[in-house]
């Protein structure tokens, strides 16, 4: 009993943290976004200023006004812009409160039907303890108690069916976070963050270069191999991976025995088999059905799928490092 307990402390002083940790980010994002928003009135106010000043300006040529006009301009696109970041922001903001609310429901029937299973195996315990006793005066005794236990055990299916109906809540948050999360996936598709260079044929070029072919013919050699090897990443009908079960858990190997692999190392070395097999197993991980290509968010620094936090973390700074620079005054 005392360790369940435990064990129920901890899952709610990690939960509480984690809740926290999003709230904090939350407000960090919030303040980025309200510090956007007011240099870009800076910038407003500044161009403002300048047009006043070059209205003043009887030399004023045609080329600078437009110039001028241009940046006015850009500046309002990247309000407008920022106006539909500050609405994005506050709809996730609102999400997220909506999934604490929802987790914190979820995490204290949990609490409760742990409790109550906990209190309903005491009261049979105990009966059966009173069941040898051959007191006659604990027959009464060992009615109530069963009495008891039946109201416990009907609360206990009343919790359960809360319990899943909250379960069900909580996939639709789930939902919600993914939904999130593919919409910065189009983001960055829109701002091409996504498109990057296949390493097997940059890797299959150098290969090639180097033992059989010419520059200019190992180029055309090298692009040939990736579109064949592309095609066989893309083949459901192969099966180069494998399930192995260790201590219990069931996980994805690489088939080492694979003739199609086996073939491409002895050809092209590790280097380019590291590659390919690096791709069949990210392609067999986030789409193992088809192994068509499917947009990913995406760390490539530490080889693995980005987090939304990091997603989020990393467009925020691109958005800072795009905005528009404030032009220094004429004198």
């Amino acid at each position: 009993m005392k360790e369940k307990d435990e064990m129920i402390n901890a899952h709610n002083e990690k939960m509480s943290s984690m809740q926290q940790k999003a709230r904090d980010y939350l407000a960090s994002v919030k303040n980025e976004h309200e510090k956007a928003a007011q240099h870009l009135e800076a910038q407003r106010k500044e161009f403002e200023e300048r047009e006043r000043y070059l209205d003043k300006c009887q030399t004023l040529n045609k080329t600078e006004r437009r110039k001028l006009q241009w940046q006015k301009q850009k500046n309002l696109m990247a309000t407008e812009e920022q106006n539909k970041a500050d609405e994005e922001m506050t709809r996730l903001a609102k999400q997220q409160q909506m999934s604490y609310v929802r987790v914190k429901k979820l995490e204290k029937k949990l609490d409760d039907e742990l409790a109550l299973e906990l209190e309903i195996e005491r009261m049979r315990g105990g009966l059966q303890v009173m069941g040898h006793m051959e007191d006659p005066d604990m027959k009464e005794e060992i009615e109530k108690t069963k009495e008891k236990l039946r109201e416990k055990e009907e609360e206990s299916e009343y919790q359960e069916s809360i319990l899943q109906a909250l379960v069900v809540k909580h996939g639709y948050t789930n939902d919600e976070l993914q939904d999130a999360r593919k919409a910065l996936i189009r983001v960055s598709n829109s701002l091409s963050l996504c498109a990057l260079p296949f390493d097997v044929l940059i890797l299959t070029r150098v290969k090639l270069s180097k033992e059989r072919y010419l520059a200019e013919e190992a180029d055309v050699e090298a692009a040939t191999l990736c579109s064949l090897w592309d095609n066989h990443l893309r083949d459901s009908a192969w099966h180069p991976i494998k399930v192995i079960q260790i201590d219990g858990i069931h996980k994805y190997v690489l088939d080492e025995e694979d003739e199609k692999l086996k073939e491409l190392k002895k050809e092209l070395g590790d280097e380019v088999f590291e590659a390919v097999t690096q791709a069949l197993m990210e392609r067999n991980e986030y789409n193992g059905s088809g192994r068509y290509i499917v947009p990913e968010l995406w760390n490539f620094k530490e080889g693995r799928k980005a987090t939304l936090k990091e997603g989020v973390v990393y467009l925020m700074k691109l958005w800072t490092h795009l905005k528009p620079k404030p032009k220094r005054k004429r004198k």
